[in-house]
């Protein structure tokens, strides 16, 4: 059946991921702040303004997560939170937010995820 096979693949895409977001645990390196419009914030939070922050190994588990899936399905679409979306030529889409929790992840604790869905419209 298609979708065990897609269930089984999308294991592997988030085992794979997981090992390279565990390589770099506590040692995120530079974080950027993808807030837009922070400045605009500032006022209402009282905190420094609007933080979302983006790591550069959110970024390579999410760039790690697309790259297997274009080899293995190239006809299927990404929605992705840190590189935006690629249209695919069929209705099957995977939705990839490669380190759910980032916050958490940057602090050093264990509650952050890579989230994976696959939807089909």
């Amino acid at each position: 059946m298609e979708l065990d096979e897609y269930s089984a693949f999308g294991h592997e895409i988030v085992a794979a991921a997981g090992r390279i977001a565990a390589a770099s645990f506590r040692r995120v390196g530079t974080v950027h702040n993808k807030a837009k419009n922070a400045r605009r914030f500032t006022a209402s939070l009282g905190r420094g303004g609007a933080f979302d922050p983006v790591t550069e190994v959110d970024r390579r588990v999410e760039d790690a997560v697309r790259a297997r899936i274009a080899e293995r399905y190239p006809h299927h679409g990404v929605v992705g939170e840190e590189r935006g979306d690629v249209a695919g030529s069929s209705a099957w889409s995977w939705v990839v937010d490669p380190i759910d929790c980032t916050r958490a992840y940057i602090a050093g604790n264990y509650s952050a995820v890579t989230m994976l869905s696959f939807s089909f419209v």
